[in-house]
């Protein structure tokens, strides 16, 4: 029966009340689940692809990326012109690699970072690129608490550039501190706006005390690595080329291995002569990269281990996407740390030792505070928590010495 051709008065009058009911039990449906998050699908950046780079150029990398992930990438051209593309050689290879891990590579190889525009779009960029989109604006605060008792107003000026990172491609950004007023008066880009105001707050009150506990949780991404590393694998290379010893390591681990390419192409690549016999994955890792002429390695989630330049030993790599969506800012209380040695000191060692690739981002900033004794540090939780873990060890290592 078609309920919409009424046939006559009582027939009508059924066929309203059950279209009255059916409105009523939809809106009440719709309150039911109002107020709770939908329901969300896997992210297309969570797709595996096969990423094949060995050799090829940036042009090359493109087209893969796009075509087999189904998903548009753009370079600033403030980062590198199109006909720079084929000036860039790539050496990464992976037979199954998440979409996104493959854009956290390709960033890592040519040095630059990138952001996710909406669901499908990624922009790789320079560090200050795409503050040049970001609306400016007027901030006003009083700097009575931050100055303290001494009003050292030189060393505040460096804390705040430290904390921003005020740069000469963008001369219509200022800061000025108003010593008459008391003061500091800013023009800045939004997001460096908030990050300034919510430190200026941080500097104002005491710290958060570095004798807290600190809960490290490892990821599934992460547990998962660490138990491949511990796997066995066997290696025996003799006259392998680099490209067949990493191809192989990976198919008996199921770990994909990338690294930067500066070394290659200033050396060319390697012939490996490696016999090992059977070994676990993270020592057969340790000697090849001895073998090769890098100097570190550090894991990367999903699957991932990524061969460095720099003394890194089983750290996490720092994402390259940018960052100021998840930033955090802490205060932490370092007067003891601070008078063993400078807090400018601890600032460069932490900057050194944790997460180092996660200050790169322009957002992100560990400065010390004289007048206050804290350590304002502006990065994700992720960082956070580890600064705070490493400022429990330094102050640690520091009582076993007094002792």
């Amino acid at each position: 029966m078609n309920l919409f051709r009424v046939r006559s008065e009582q027939n009508g009058r059924a066929s309203h009340l059950l279209l009255g009911l059916l409105l009523v039990h939809l809106l009440y449906s719709g309150a039911a689940t109002a107020g709770q998050p939908a329901t969300r699908g896997p992210s297309p950046f969570d797709k595996h692809i096969r990423l094949d780079l060995w050799g090829r150029n940036l042009r090359d990398a493109l087209s893969q990326i796009t075509e087999r992930g189904h998903i548009d990438v753009q370079i600033s051209p403030h980062l590198i012109h199109p006909r720079q593309y084929t000036d860039y050689t790539l050496y990464l290879h992976a037979d199954r690699i998440t979409l996104r891990q493959a854009i956290e590579w390709l960033c890592r190889s040519i040095g630059c970072r990138y952001r996710i525009d909406g669901a499908r779009s990624v922009w790789l960029t320079g560090s200050y690129d795409w503050l040049r989109s970001d609306r400016d604006e007027v901030l006003i605060e009083p700097l009575g608490p931050v100055l303290g008792r001494s009003g050292d107003i030189d060393s505040l000026y460096g804390i705040i550039y430290e904390l921003v990172k005020v740069h000469s491609l963008f001369p219509t950004y200022w800061i000025r501190i108003e010593e008459e007023d008391g003061q500091l008066v800013a023009s800045l880009p939004a997001h460096l706006k908030s990050i300034l105001k919510r430190s200026l707050v941080a500097m104002s009150k005491p710290g958060r005390s570095i004798s807290e506990p600190v809960t490290v949780t490892l990821s599934k991404e992460e547990t998962d690595i660490y138990r491949a590393l511990r796997t066995t694998v066997v290696v025996r290379y003799r006259n392998w080329s680099l490209r067949e010893a990493i191809a192989d390591l990976a198919l008996q681990s199921g770990i994909n291995i990338g690294f930067t390419p500066h070394l290659l192409i200033k050396n060319g690549e390697p012939t490996i002569d490696l016999d090992l016999g059977q070994v676990t994955l993270r020592a057969a890792v340790e000697q090849l990269v001895e073998k090769i002429g890098f100097k570190g390695y550090e894991i990367s989630p999903p699957a991932g281990i990524f061969l460095t330049e720099t003394k890194r030993k089983w750290s996490r790599a720092a994402s390259r996407a940018f960052l100021w969506e998840a930033l955090k800012v802490e205060a932490y209380a370092i007067g003891e740390l601070a008078v063993h040695s400078s807090g400018d000191a601890v600032a460069h060692h932490l900057r050194r030792r944790v997460l180092p690739d996660t200050w790169l981002d322009p957002c992100t900033a560990i400065t010390f505070h004289p007048a206050s004794r804290n350590l304002v540090v502006v990065a994700p939780e992720e960082a956070q928590r580890a600064v705070l873990a490493e400022l429990k060890r330094m102050l640690s290592e520091t009582a076993k010495s007094n002792d």
